[in-house]
């Protein structure tokens, strides 16, 4: 790929079709070539990646500081998405301006935050089929963010961008079919679209995956497979997944209890500022300290197993 050097646009360009494959560390690394690389940035890098850098579980971990120095950034090129718009050749490119303008106006990014104007922006881009603002109108009628709540607006615009595999999307549908409070609840639908977000690396669908086949929500219940996902996103970054994997491995009776590794995930949780994680690794670590838990082995656990399965025999010998 050494030809990319030297062209941002092309180095955007190669970042972005990652974007949409959800290889977000692919993404991120090329994208940050296309504001290092060569003698110009290529702007529309800058709000990509404040966006991955504030979603997060796909980099290492949510970033909001950064987020905004990439955003503050993008600021210094207003001009050049005014013009970006204006002189669009196709619609094509002029669905993404339409985009990158909405961003700018929903984060404040080089003019005053306006969300009815960037909510604008996002329609006019999704008229022209570009995928990220089918993806973002799905969130923001999901979340009531820019407009009033409107599940059946956000599934509409959800399954648009479903269309081009894009996991953010099918993992909103999962929200969606998710929500407690909704008429159109369904644990199965949900389920479906958490495990095809899931098998395309998307962090947040394979955590709540695994919460799923950890408590039996929908499925019968699967510890190893719930484990499973937790590393996947946790290896990621995501938090909840890193709180999650600390909780099994301290609490879960199926499993040896390995404190040094609830810590572990605790610390990492704990250190993106996740509350729940710094709380669980201040009581752990306090309690381990005072001698108060005792870890078990493998060998305990399987005893107790053992214990337990004569337990369940013994009266059908009387």
């Amino acid at each position: 790929m050494s030809f990319f050097f030297g062209e941002p646009h092309l180095l955007y360009k190669e970042g972005f079709s990652y974007l949409l494959k959800t290889q977000y560390q692919a993404a991120y690394v090329y994208l940050k070539w296309a504001v290092t690389k060569g003698s110009i940035p290529y702007p529309p890098a800058f709000l990509y990646l404040g966006w991955l850098s504030a979603e997060g579980g796909y980099i290492g971990g949510r970033n909001k500081k950064q987020s905004k120095a990439y955003y503050e950034k993008a600021g210094e090129y207003w001009t050049w998405f005014k013009k970006e718009a204006e002189q669009a050749s196709s619609q094509d490119k002029q669905a993404q301006a339409f985009y990158h303008l909405g961003i700018c106006y929903a984060e404040g990014i080089a003019v005053e935050k306006d969300e009815g104007k960037a909510l604008d922006y996002y329609r006019e881009s999704a008229k022209g089929g570009f995928v990220f603002a089918y993806y973002v109108l799905g969130e923001c009628y999901r979340l009531g963010k820019e407009t009033e709540k409107d599940e059946g607006k956000a599934i509409f615009y959800y399954e648009k961008a479903v269309k081009f595999n894009f996991a953010p999307a099918i993992y909103g549908l999962g929200l969606c079919y998710a929500n407690e409070r909704s008429v159109l609840k369904d644990e199965a639908k949900a389920l479906y679209y958490y495990e095809l977000a899931a098998k395309q690396g998307y962090a947040f669908a394979q955590c709540n995956l695994g919460f799923h086949l950890e408590k039996g929500k929908g499925v019968p219940v699967n510890k190893d497979e719930a484990i499973r996902y937790y590393l996947l996103a946790a290896k990621q970054g995501l938090a909840a997944a890193q709180y999650n994997l600390g909780c099994c491995f301290e609490t879960d009776p199926h499993l040896p209890q390995n404190l040094e590794k609830a810590l572990f995930y605790f610390k990492q949780a704990a250190d993106q500022g996740y509350r729940l994680a710094k709380q669980a690794f201040l009581d752990l670590q306090t309690r381990m300290e005072r001698g108060e838990i005792i870890a078990w082995t493998s060998a305990d656990v399987q005893k107790l197993k053992d214990l337990q399965r004569l337990a369940t025999v013994l009266p059908k010998l009387f």
